[in-house]
Protein backbone atom coordinates (compact mmCIF):
# COMPACT_ATOMS: atom_id res chain seq x y z
CA UNK A 1 0.00 0.00 0.00
CA UNK A 2 2.76 2.46 0.90
CA UNK A 3 4.10 2.35 -2.66
CA UNK A 4 0.79 3.11 -4.40
CA UNK A 5 0.26 6.50 -5.99
CA UNK A 6 -2.98 7.03 -4.04
CA UNK A 7 -1.32 6.47 -0.68
CA UNK A 8 1.66 8.67 -1.55
CA UNK A 9 -0.71 11.49 -2.56
CA UNK A 10 -2.71 11.34 0.66
CA UNK A 11 0.43 11.00 2.81
CA UNK A 12 1.53 14.45 1.62
CA UNK A 13 -1.46 15.93 3.45
CA UNK A 14 0.10 14.81 6.75
CA UNK A 15 3.27 15.36 8.73
CA UNK A 16 4.70 11.84 8.60
CA UNK A 17 6.91 10.87 11.53
CA UNK A 18 9.02 7.72 11.40
CA UNK A 19 9.98 6.39 14.82
CA UNK A 20 13.03 4.18 15.13
CA UNK A 21 11.56 2.21 18.02
CA UNK A 22 14.62 0.84 19.77
CA UNK A 23 17.06 3.67 19.03
CA UNK A 24 16.69 5.68 22.25
CA UNK A 25 14.54 6.34 25.30
CA UNK A 26 12.60 9.15 23.60
CA UNK A 27 11.53 6.86 20.76
CA UNK A 28 10.66 4.09 23.22
CA UNK A 29 8.44 6.49 25.16
CA UNK A 30 6.61 7.69 22.05
CA UNK A 31 5.88 4.15 20.80
CA UNK A 32 4.55 3.17 24.23
CA UNK A 33 2.31 6.22 24.16
CA UNK A 34 0.92 5.21 20.76
CA UNK A 35 0.40 1.58 21.83
CA UNK A 36 -0.98 2.19 25.31
CA UNK A 37 2.12 1.08 27.17
CA UNK A 38 3.31 -1.74 24.90
CA UNK A 39 6.65 -1.57 23.08
CA UNK A 40 6.84 -3.08 19.58
CA UNK A 41 8.86 -2.61 16.41
CA UNK A 42 5.92 -1.09 14.53
CA UNK A 43 3.29 1.36 15.70
CA UNK A 44 0.72 3.54 13.96
CA UNK A 45 -1.61 6.36 14.96
CA UNK A 46 -2.78 9.69 13.61
CA UNK A 47 -2.41 12.59 16.03
CA UNK A 48 -3.97 16.01 16.01
CA UNK A 49 -1.80 18.82 14.54
CA UNK A 50 -0.10 19.69 17.84
CA UNK A 51 0.50 16.04 18.71
CA UNK A 52 -1.41 16.07 21.98
CA UNK A 53 -4.13 13.50 21.27
CA UNK A 54 -4.83 10.54 18.98
CA UNK A 55 -7.41 10.85 16.20
CA UNK A 56 -7.30 7.08 15.58
CA UNK A 57 -6.65 4.11 17.87
CA UNK A 58 -2.99 3.20 18.27
CA UNK A 59 -2.07 -0.12 16.67
CA UNK A 60 0.64 -2.01 14.78
CA UNK A 61 -0.47 -0.85 11.29
CA UNK A 62 -2.74 1.52 9.33
CA UNK A 63 -5.05 -1.42 8.62
CA UNK A 64 -5.56 -2.13 12.30
CA UNK A 65 -6.36 1.51 13.06
CA UNK A 66 -8.41 2.45 10.01
CA UNK A 67 -9.84 -0.67 8.34
CA UNK A 68 -12.48 -3.15 9.45
CA UNK A 69 -10.73 -6.33 8.31
CA UNK A 70 -7.20 -6.72 9.70
CA UNK A 71 -6.32 -9.67 7.48
CA UNK A 72 -7.54 -8.44 4.08
CA UNK A 73 -5.15 -9.26 1.22
CA UNK A 74 -7.34 -8.18 -1.71
CA UNK A 75 -6.55 -4.49 -1.56
CA UNK A 76 -10.08 -3.60 -0.49
CA UNK A 77 -8.87 -2.34 2.87
CA UNK A 78 -6.30 -0.11 1.15
CA UNK A 79 -9.10 1.90 -0.45
CA UNK A 80 -10.89 2.18 2.90
CA UNK A 81 -7.70 3.36 4.63
CA UNK A 82 -7.00 5.99 1.97
CA UNK A 83 -10.62 7.19 2.09
CA UNK A 84 -10.42 7.65 5.86
CA UNK A 85 -7.06 9.39 5.63
CA UNK A 86 -8.51 11.87 3.13
CA UNK A 87 -11.47 12.47 5.41
CA UNK A 88 -9.21 13.20 8.40
CA UNK A 89 -6.98 15.49 6.33
CA UNK A 90 -10.06 17.39 5.18
CA UNK A 91 -10.78 18.43 8.76
CA UNK A 92 -7.59 20.50 8.93
CA UNK A 93 -6.29 23.31 6.75
CA UNK A 94 -2.66 23.26 5.68
CA UNK A 95 -0.67 26.44 6.25
CA UNK A 96 2.74 27.58 5.08
CA UNK A 97 4.68 26.90 1.92
CA UNK A 98 6.10 23.54 0.87
CA UNK A 99 9.55 25.10 0.58
CA UNK A 100 9.40 25.82 4.33
CA UNK A 101 9.11 22.13 5.19
CA UNK A 102 11.55 20.96 7.85
CA UNK A 103 14.25 18.75 6.36
CA UNK A 104 14.69 15.15 7.40
CA UNK A 105 17.54 14.41 9.79
CA UNK A 106 18.46 11.31 11.78
CA UNK A 107 19.78 11.00 15.32
CA UNK A 108 23.04 9.65 13.89
CA UNK A 109 24.75 8.46 10.71
CA UNK A 110 24.52 4.95 12.15
CA UNK A 111 20.74 5.17 12.19
CA UNK A 112 20.58 6.85 8.78
CA UNK A 113 22.66 4.13 7.10
CA UNK A 114 20.49 1.45 8.66
CA UNK A 115 17.24 3.02 7.45
CA UNK A 116 18.60 3.78 3.98
CA UNK A 117 19.69 0.17 3.61
CA UNK A 118 16.33 -1.15 4.80
CA UNK A 119 14.40 1.17 2.45
CA UNK A 120 16.96 0.73 -0.35
CA UNK A 121 17.25 4.46 -0.99
CA UNK A 122 20.29 6.61 -1.52
CA UNK A 123 21.37 8.58 1.53
CA UNK A 124 22.39 12.23 1.19
CA UNK A 125 24.97 13.02 3.88
CA UNK A 126 25.81 16.67 4.59
CA UNK A 127 29.09 17.60 6.24
CA UNK A 128 28.85 21.29 7.16
CA UNK A 129 29.99 23.40 10.08
CA UNK A 130 27.67 25.80 11.92
CA UNK A 131 28.52 28.73 9.65
CA UNK A 132 27.59 26.78 6.51
CA UNK A 133 24.60 24.83 7.78
CA UNK A 134 21.92 27.52 7.56
CA UNK A 135 22.75 28.32 3.94
CA UNK A 136 22.86 24.69 2.76
CA UNK A 137 19.63 23.92 4.61
CA UNK A 138 17.88 26.70 2.74
CA UNK A 139 19.13 25.34 -0.59
CA UNK A 140 18.21 21.76 0.26
CA UNK A 141 14.70 22.74 1.33
CA UNK A 142 14.01 23.81 -2.25
CA UNK A 143 15.74 20.73 -3.69
CA UNK A 144 13.99 18.17 -1.51
CA UNK A 145 10.53 19.64 -2.05
CA UNK A 146 10.99 19.53 -5.83
CA UNK A 147 8.54 17.08 -7.41
CA UNK A 148 11.30 15.10 -9.14
CA UNK A 149 13.26 14.63 -5.90
CA UNK A 150 10.59 14.42 -3.20
CA UNK A 151 10.45 11.08 -1.39
CA UNK A 152 13.31 9.43 -3.28
CA UNK A 153 16.19 10.01 -0.85
CA UNK A 154 17.03 9.96 2.83
CA UNK A 155 18.94 12.92 4.30
CA UNK A 156 21.28 13.22 7.25
CA UNK A 157 23.42 16.06 8.61
CA UNK A 158 26.61 14.83 10.28
CA UNK A 159 26.73 15.53 14.00
CA UNK A 160 30.08 16.21 15.64
CA UNK A 161 29.00 14.39 18.81
CA UNK A 162 27.32 11.23 17.46
CA UNK A 163 29.22 10.80 14.18
CA UNK A 164 32.86 11.10 15.20
CA UNK A 165 33.79 7.92 13.29
CA UNK A 166 31.90 8.78 10.09
CA UNK A 167 34.98 8.48 7.86
CA UNK A 168 35.56 4.95 9.15
CA UNK A 169 32.16 3.70 7.97
CA UNK A 170 31.97 5.59 4.66
CA UNK A 171 34.38 4.67 1.88
CA UNK A 172 35.41 7.23 -0.71
CA UNK A 173 35.18 10.25 1.59
CA UNK A 174 37.15 13.48 1.34
CA UNK A 175 38.16 16.05 3.91
CA UNK A 176 36.16 19.22 4.29
CA UNK A 177 32.56 20.30 3.89
CA UNK A 178 30.43 18.77 1.19
CA UNK A 179 27.22 16.99 0.19
CA UNK A 180 27.80 13.26 -0.26
CA UNK A 181 25.54 10.82 -2.09
CA UNK A 182 25.89 7.52 -0.28
CA UNK A 183 24.85 3.98 -1.10
CA UNK A 184 24.33 2.17 2.18
CA UNK A 185 25.83 -1.29 2.53
CA UNK A 186 23.75 -4.48 2.39
CA UNK A 187 23.23 -4.54 6.15
CA UNK A 188 23.27 -0.82 6.85
CA UNK A 189 26.44 -0.71 8.92
CA UNK A 190 28.62 1.03 6.32
CA UNK A 191 28.31 2.92 3.06
CA UNK A 192 30.02 4.03 -0.15
CA UNK A 193 30.17 7.61 -1.43
CA UNK A 194 28.99 7.55 -5.06
CA UNK A 195 29.27 11.27 -5.71
CA UNK A 196 30.06 14.53 -3.94
CA UNK A 197 28.78 18.07 -4.46
CA UNK A 198 30.30 21.27 -3.08
CA UNK A 199 28.60 22.60 0.03
CA UNK A 200 27.83 25.90 -1.72
CA UNK A 201 26.52 24.35 -4.95
CA UNK A 202 23.32 25.73 -6.43
CA UNK A 203 19.93 24.00 -6.45
CA UNK A 204 20.13 22.89 -10.08
CA UNK A 205 23.55 21.30 -9.68
CA UNK A 206 22.54 19.43 -6.52
CA UNK A 207 19.29 18.21 -8.06
CA UNK A 208 21.07 17.02 -11.20
CA UNK A 209 23.64 15.12 -9.13
CA UNK A 210 20.91 13.48 -7.03
CA UNK A 211 18.88 12.34 -10.01
CA UNK A 212 21.92 11.04 -11.90
CA UNK A 213 23.12 9.06 -8.89
CA UNK A 214 19.63 7.70 -8.25
CA UNK A 215 19.32 6.51 -11.84
CA UNK A 216 22.62 4.64 -11.53
CA UNK A 217 21.60 3.26 -8.13
CA UNK A 218 18.24 2.00 -9.43
CA UNK A 219 19.92 0.19 -12.32
CA UNK A 220 22.11 -1.97 -10.04
CA UNK A 221 20.23 -2.23 -6.74
CA UNK A 222 18.42 -5.56 -6.39
CA UNK A 223 15.30 -5.69 -4.23
CA UNK A 224 15.95 -7.62 -1.02
CA UNK A 225 14.15 -10.80 -0.07
CA UNK A 226 13.52 -10.58 3.67
CA UNK A 227 14.18 -14.22 4.60
CA UNK A 228 17.29 -14.47 2.43
CA UNK A 229 18.57 -11.16 3.83
CA UNK A 230 18.16 -12.30 7.44
CA UNK A 231 19.86 -15.63 6.76
CA UNK A 232 22.78 -13.88 5.06
CA UNK A 233 23.19 -11.52 8.00
CA UNK A 234 23.23 -14.35 10.50
CA UNK A 235 25.66 -16.32 8.37
CA UNK A 236 28.02 -13.35 8.15
CA UNK A 237 27.74 -12.59 11.86
CA UNK A 238 26.30 -9.09 11.32
CA UNK A 239 25.12 -7.43 14.52
CA UNK A 240 23.24 -4.17 15.08
CA UNK A 241 22.97 -3.36 18.76
CA UNK A 242 20.06 -1.15 19.79
CA UNK A 243 20.05 1.08 22.85
CA UNK A 244 16.68 -0.39 23.85
CA UNK A 245 16.86 -4.24 23.96
CA UNK A 246 14.27 -6.39 22.18
CA UNK A 247 13.04 -9.63 23.70
CA UNK A 248 10.49 -10.98 21.26
CA UNK A 249 10.86 -12.54 17.83
CA UNK A 250 8.26 -10.10 16.49
CA UNK A 251 10.05 -7.04 17.83
CA UNK A 252 8.06 -6.75 21.03
CA UNK A 253 9.59 -6.01 24.40
CA UNK A 254 8.62 -7.18 27.84
CA UNK A 255 6.62 -10.16 29.13
CA UNK A 256 4.66 -10.72 25.93
CA UNK A 257 7.82 -10.85 23.85
CA UNK A 258 9.48 -13.36 26.20
CA UNK A 259 6.44 -15.63 26.08
CA UNK A 260 6.43 -15.62 22.28
CA UNK A 261 10.13 -16.38 22.17
CA UNK A 262 9.66 -19.40 24.47
CA UNK A 263 6.90 -20.80 22.28
CA UNK A 264 9.26 -20.50 19.32
CA UNK A 265 11.85 -22.64 21.11
CA UNK A 266 9.19 -25.22 22.01
CA UNK A 267 8.17 -25.54 18.36
CA UNK A 268 11.76 -26.15 17.36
Amino acid sequence: MFSTEEFIDVSRKFVCVRIETFENKESESLVKRVLGGQLANTAFAILNPDGTSKLTPGSRSPGMSLANNRTDTTGKDNKEIIRKLNRIAGDFESVGEMSEAILQDFHSLRQALNCASADQRLLVVVNADDSERESVQSTLQNVFTNESVMGKFHLNFLNAETDQNWQEVLSGTEEGAGIMLVRSGQFGVDGEVLARVAIDAGEDKIKAALLEANQEFASVEVRKDYDQHVRAGRRDGVEFENEIPTNGSDGTSGRRGKRQRKRGRDRD
